[in-house]
């Protein structure tokens, strides 16, 4: 029982870490977007 919970803490620590990242891309990703000049076409 040991080694299946130290296994799912393993997987739920990993699962969080890509969550963190992708969360973190995500932020960069909009700040780079928001950066750019926008030309509006009316």
């Amino acid at each position: 029982m040991a080694a299946f919970t130290a296994r799912t803490h393993a997987t739920a620590s990993a699962v969080e870490a890509a969550a963190a990242e992708y969360a973190n891309n995500e932020a960069a990703a909009a700040a780079e977007m928001a950066a750019v000049p926008q030309t509006r076409l009316v």
